[in-house]
C-alpha cells in the first residue's frame, strides 16, 4: 500500500470566490474527461485547487483507464476585478489525481495557467502527461513493488478491499513480471476550463503587462536601527527586534522584512600573518563586504506577479520619457509589545520614524528595445523622513551608505525590441519581369571618349601659346599646325555613332520620318546632356594652381570630418603629388598624423615619416629644427608603441642630453625606460623631475597632449594606468587628466568608454571645473553618441555645449550637430547649425547640409543656392549631384534631372535613402510625361540603392 500523501489543505478561505454569476463576475467551468494508462486498476478522483477553492470530483471505480468524472460543483465563480486578474498571472489551476481507496493519496499532479482567457481564448483543453509519484510509478514492475513490501516487512496494501484481499488469499495471482528495459506508456490526464467570454478587459486586448519586483535585502544600515529595541545585541536574536520592515514601489507592498544575521563570518588573518587576509580583504568591495559580513534586513516573500493594462504601460512609458526611474520606499514600523507590563524601549517610535527612506530605481535601462528587466540593482537609501521626525544627533542612512538591491521585471519590453536584420534587401523588392534590353553600346561610346582624349591632347600640343581663352584663337592656331581637318573629322565621325545609336534605341522616334519642332530640340538636348556626361564632370570653377594644395587640404578635411577617411586619404595624396607640398618635411609629417589617426594606416604613417627623415637628410628642404623635433619625436613614438623601445631610447636619449630641461623628452625617455622594464628607479626620476607640485599636473597634461597628436593612446593608458606618477586622487579629480583619457579612448575608437568618462567632468565636476574643460567634455559627449547611434543623447550633449557660453569656432562642432538634428528631422535647427559652421569656413560639406535640410523643408530655392554653392567647393559629392536631380525633377526641368543623375552614376553614387526617393520621383515623372527613359532610370536608381547599403 502507498504512503498516505495527503496534499496540504489549500488556504481556501482567502481565495474570495462568489456564490452567484453577475454582470461584474466570471464563471470558470471545469470538466474532466478521462485519465489513461494508470500503472493499475485504482478507485480515482480529481482534485482542482490553487487559483479555486478545493474541488473534488466524485470516484470513479477502479480502473487502468478511468472516466465519467463528475463535479458537485461544476464552476467556480469570481468578480471580475484587479484581485482576479492578478490571480490569473500569478496563480495556477492545480489539478490533483488521487487514490480514493487510499485516503485520497496523490497519484500524480500537473499545473495549468490560465493566462491565455485574459485576452486570447475562451476554453483550455488540455491533455497533459502527469508525472507519477514514486510509490505509484513502482507499480508499473510489481515484481519489484513486491520487494519492496517484503523488504519493509509489511503487507502488500493499497486500493483492494477486504473481499478482494480474501479473494487474493484464495486464489493467489500471478505476479507480473516486465522485460528488461520495459518503458512504461504515460499516464494522461483530460480536463478543460470554459468561459463565456475573456475575461480581460477590452481596452487592454492590444497592451497589458504583467511586471515583479524583488527585494534581495537592505544593506550597510546604520547600527543603531539594527540593534535598538534589543536589550543585548551582542547576544539577542536580532530577528526578535520590535521592529517590521517593509517596503512600497509601484502601489505594492512587501512587509516581512526582519534583521538578519550576517551571510558569512569576517575573515581574519593566518596566524603565520595577516597578509593573505589583508589581501583578500581588500579585493573585496564595500558593497561585498555589507552584504556578506554585515547584518541586513531580509524579506521573506517575494512580490506575486502583477497584471496592469494599457493605461499602466501609458503612465509607465511617460515616466520612462520624463522621470526616467521611481522611488522605492523603506519604511521601518515599530510592533506593539504583546506584553503591556513589558513596553518597548521608548526611542524605538522616534527611530523607526527617522530611519524611513527611499531609493531611487533608474529605469532608464527600459528606453533600449528588448530591455525588460533588471536585475538586483543597488540603489542608495536617502532619508524620507518628515523633518519634525528627524532625531538630531543621531546617524542617517546617507552618512552610513546604506542601499537596497531591486529587481524589477516586465513580461513585455516597453520599446519593442528591433527587428530581426534583413541580409540581402533584394527580399523586400517585388518580384518584376526582366526588362527587354537593347544591345550594349560600348564601342560608340569609347570611341567618342578617345576622339575627346584625342582632341585634349592636341590642343595642349598646338595651342600652348595662346594668351587669354579664346576659342577663335585657338582654332587658328590648330588651323595653321595642320591638325584641325583631322580632328574636326574625327569627333564628328564619333558624335555621330552616338547619335545613331540613340535615335536606334529612342522609343519616341518613328521610322522614316524625321523629327521636327519641339521633339526634335528635347531629343538633342538630351543627346548633348549624354555626349556631356561621356566627356567627364561639368566643368567647375577650378582655383588658380596655387591654391589647388589649399583646396585638397581642405577637401581633405571635409572628408575627415564626415568619416570618409578613403577619401581624405586619396586628397591627401593627391596633395602631396604637387611639387611645391612634396618637397616639405612638414606636409610628410602632417599626412604622418592622419594615417596615424586612420586605423589600418599605422604603416604608411611610419613610411610617411621616413619620407620627412629623407628629405631633412638629403638637405633638399630647409633645415628647421621644429620639424626635426617633430619627426624624430612621433617616428620614435611610433617604435615605442610597436615594441622597438631600444630604437625609441636612443633618439629619446639623444634629444634629452640636447636639451635636459625640455619636459617632453624627460617624460618620452621615462616612459621608454618604463616600458623597457630595465631600470624603475631611473623610468620614475625622470617621470617625475617633470612637475615640481604632487597636485601641478599641467606639464604632465602638454606631454599626454602631445602623444595624443601622435595618435598614441596605448601610451596614454600606460603612463595614467600603470606609471603611478601622479596620485589616483588627482587622477579622479583633474578635470584636463580626465579629458585627456576620454580623448584617448576615442583615438582607439571606444566610444562608450570615452563618453563614461567624459561625463565625470560634467557631473562630478562640474561646479569646479574650468567652463573650457566643461565644454570640451560636453563636445566630447556629443560625438561619442553621435558615434554610438544615440542622436537624442548627442544632440543634448552639443547643446550643453552650446550652453557653456563660450563662443565655439570649431566649424566641425556646428556640422557634426546639424548631422544629428537632420537625424532626428529637426530641419529649421539643422539648417543654422550649418550656416554657423559656413560662417566659421566654407565647406562643401556644410553646404550640401544645408541644402537636405532646405529641401526636406520644401524651401527649394534656398536648396538649389546651397547645392550649387556645395558643387562649387567640390564637384565629385554623389550626394549632391542627387539632391540637384531631385530639385530638377520636382521644378519639372527634366534635361538638368538627366544630366546630374549621369553624374551620380558616374560618381557610383551610395547615398541610398536618396537614391531611393530619386528613383520613386523618376517613376513619378515617367507615369506623367509617358517617358520610358525616365522608367529606365527609376529602374537604375533603385538597385543602386540596394547597393549602397
Amino acid at each position: 500500500m502507498p504512503p498516505k500523501n495527503v496534499p496540504p489543505p489549500d488556504p481556501d478561505a482567502d481565495i474570495p470566490e462568489e456564490t452567484e454569476e453577475t454582470e461584474d463576475t466570471t464563471s470558470f467551468r471545469l470538466s474532466v474527461a478521462s485519465v489513461s494508462n494508470l500503472p493499475c486498476p485504482l478507485d480515482t478522483s480529481v482534485l482542482f485547487a490553487g487559483i479555486c477553492k478545493s474541488n473534488r470530483t466524485s470516484v470513479v471505480a477502479e480502473s487502468e483507464n478511468p472516466e465519467g468524472y463528475e463535479l458537485a460543483k461544476d464552476k467556480f465563480i469570481r468578480k471580475t476585478d484587479q484581485d482576479l486578474f492578478d490571480d490569473i498571472v500569478s496563480k495556477t489551476l492545480d489539478v490533483t489525481l488521487c487514490d480514493a481507496a487510499a485516503e485520497n493519496a496523490v497519484i500524480g499532479t500537473t499545473k495549468l495557467s490560465l493566462l491565455p482567457l485574459l485576452h486570447d481564448q475562451t476554453e483550455i483543453e488540455m491533455e497533459v502527461e502527469l508525472t507519477l509519484t514514486e510509490a505509484y510509478h513502482i507499480k508499473w514492475w510489481p515484481d519489484k513493488e513486491a520487494e519492496l513490501a517484503e523488504a519493509a516487512g509489511k503487507d502488500k496494501k493499497g486500493a483492494p478491499k477486504a473481499k478482494a484481499k480474501a479473494k487474493a488469499q484464495e486464489e493467489p495471482q500471478e505476479i507480473i513480471k516486465r522485460p528488461e528495459g520495459f518503458v512504461p506508456p504515460p499516464t494522461v490526464l483530460r480536463f478543460a476550463v470554459r468561459v463565456d467570454q475573456l475575461v480581460g478587459p477590452a481596452e487592454d486586448r492590444e497592451d497589458w503587462t504583467t511586471f515583479q519586483w524583488k527585494m534581495s535585502g537592505a544593506f550597510s544600515l546604520p547600527e543603531r536601527l539594527l540593534t535598538v529595541g534589543l536589550a543585548n545585541p551582542a547576544t539577542d536574536d536580532p530577528s526578535l527586534q520590535p521592529i517590521r520592515y517593509k517596503t512600497i514601489f509601484l502601489g505594492t507592498t512587501m512587509d516581512a522584512g526582519c534583521v538578519a544575521k550576517p551571510a558569512e563570518e569576517k575573515p581574519t588573518g593566518g596566524a603565520g600573518g595577516g597578509d593573505e587576509g589583508e589581501t583578500a580583504e581588500a579585493e573585496v568591495t564595500p558593497e561585498e563586504s555589507a552584504e556578506r559580513y554585515s547584518p541586513s534586513i531580509q524579506f521573506k516573500t517575494n512580490q506575486p506577479l502583477r497584471y496592469r493594462g494599457s493605461s499602466f504601460l501609458k503612465q509607465f512609458r511617460t515616466m520612462l520619457n520624463v522621470a526616467g526611474g521611481l522611488w522605492v520606499y523603506f519604511l521601518p514600523e515599530e510592533i506593539p509589545s504583546p506584553d503591556p507590563k513589558k513596553p518597548n524601549p521608548p526611542e524605538v517610535g522616534a527611530l523607526t520614524k527617522h530611519f524611513a527612506g527611499k531609493a531611487w530605481l533608474d529605469l532608464r535601462s527600459f528606453l533600449h528595445p528588448g530591455e525588460r528587466l533588471i536585475n538586483d540593482r543597488r540603489c542608495p537609501l536617502r532619508s524620507a523622513a518628515a523633518t519634525q521626525e528627524i532625531v538630531p544627533d543621531e546617524a542617517t542612512l546617507e552618512a552610513a551608505n546604506a542601499y537596497v538591491k531591486v529587481s524589477f521585471e516586465l513580461r513585455l519590453a516597453p520599446v519593442a525590441p528591433p527587428d530581426p536584420p534583413v541580409e540581402d534587401l533584394r527580399d523586400l523588392v517585388y518580384a518584376r519581369p526582366a526588362y527587354g534590353k537593347f544591345p550594349a553600346s560600348e564601342d560608340p561610346v569609347e570611341m567618342y571618349r578617345e576622339a575627346v582624349q584625342e582632341l585634349l591632347v592636341t590642343l595642349a600640343r598646338d595651342c600652348t601659346g595662346t594668351s587669354g581663352a579664346n576659342v577663335a584663337s585657338a582654332l587658328q592656331q590648330l588651323k595653321a599646325s595642320g591638325s584641325y581637318e583631322d580632328i574636326q573629322e574625327l569627333l564628328r565621325g564619333a558624335v555621330l555613332r552616338v547619335f545613331r545609336e540613340r535615335m536606334r534605341k529612342c522609343t519616341t522616334a518613328i521610322p522614316e520620318k524625321p523629327l521636327k519642332g519641339p521633339q526634335r530640340s528635347e531629343w538633342l538636348a538630351k543627346a548633348f546632356a549624354h555626349l556631356k556626361g561621356l566627356a567627364g564632370p561639368a566643368p567647375e570653377v577650378v582655383a588658380a594652381p596655387s591654391d589647388v594644395p589649399n583646396r585638397n587640404a581642405r577637401l581633405a578635411l571635409e572628408a575627415e570630418i564626415s568619416g570618409n577617411w578613403d577619401r581624405a586619404a586619396t586628397r591627401l595624396q593627391s596633395r602631396l603629388l604637387l611639387a611645391e607640398v612634396r618637397c616639405k618635411p612638414s606636409e610628410w609629417i602632417a599626412y604622418g598624423k592622419f594615417c596615424a589617426r586612420c586605423e589600418g594606416r599605422r604603416a604608411a604613417a611610419e613610411e610617411a615619416l621616413k619620407q620627412a627623415v629623407a628629405l631633412i637628410a638629403s638637405g633638399e628642404a630647409p633645415d628647421s629644427q621644429e620639424d626635426n623635433q617633430e619627426v624624430d619625436m612621433m617616428l620614435a613614438c611610433l617604435m615605442l608603441d610597436r615594441g622597438r623601445t631600444d630604437e625609441a631610447i636612443a633618439v629619446f636619449k639623444e634629444w634629452h642630453q640636447k636639451e635636459p630641461k625640455e619636459p617632453l623628452f624627460a617624460f618620452l625617455l621615462g616612459l621608454g625606460v618604463f616600458l623597457a622594464d630595465e631600470e624603475p628607479a631611473y623610468a620614475q626620476r625622470l617621470l617625475k623631475s617633470i612637475s615640481s607640485s604632487r597636485s601641478d599636473v599641467s606639464a604632465y597634461c602638454d606631454c599626454l597632449e602631445k602623444l595624443l597628436d601622435y595618435s598614441q593612446a596605448g601610451l596614454v593608458f600606460t603612463f595614467l594606468d600603470q606609471c603611478k606618477v601622479i596620485p589616483k586622487d588627482v587622477l579622479d579629480t583633474d578635470a584636463r587628466l580626465i579629458l585627456i583619457d576620454a580623448r584617448a579612448s576615442i583615438v582607439e575608437r571606444d566610444y562608450e568608454a570615452a563618453a563614461k568618462r567624459a561625463a565625470r567632468i560634467t557631473t562630478d565636476l562640474a561646479a569646479q571645473a574650468d567652463p573650457l574643460m566643461v565644454e570640451a567634455a560636453w563636445t566630447l559627449q556629443g560625438q561619442c553618441h553621435h558615434q554610438l547611434g544615440d542622436m537624442e543623447r548627442a544632440i543634448q550633449c552639443l547643446e550643453s555645449a552650446l550652453a557653456v557660453g563660450r563662443k565655439i569656432t570649431d566649424p566641425a562642432f556646428y556640422i557634426r550637430l546639424g548631422t544629428v538634428l537632420v537625424s532626428e528631422r529637426r530641419w529649421p535647427q539643422a539648417r543654422e547649425a550649418y550656416l554657423k559652421s559656413i560662417q566659421l569656413l566654407p565647406t562643401a560639406e556644410a553646404w550640401s547640409g544645408v541644402g537636405y535640410a532646405e529641401y526636406r523643408s520644401d524651401e527649394l530655392q534656398m536648396c538649389y543656392e546651397a547645392l550649387r554653392e556645395a558643387n562649387l567647393l567640390d564637384g565629385e559629392r554623389s550626394d549632391v549631384w542627387t539632391m540637384l536631380a531631385l530639385f530638377h525633377l520636382r521644378t519639372e526641368c527634366w534635361e538638368q534631372a538627366t544630366h546630374c543623375f549621369q553624374q551620380c552614376v558616374r560618381l557610383k553614387a551610395d547615398c541610398a535613402e536618396l537614391l531611393c526617393e530619386l528613383g520613386t520621383e523618376f517613376a513619378k515623372a515617367s507615369s506623367a510625361r509617358g517617358d520610358r527613359d525616365f522608367a529606365a532610370f527609376a529602374a537604375v536608381a533603385a538597385p543602386a540603392a540596394l547597393d549602397g547599403t
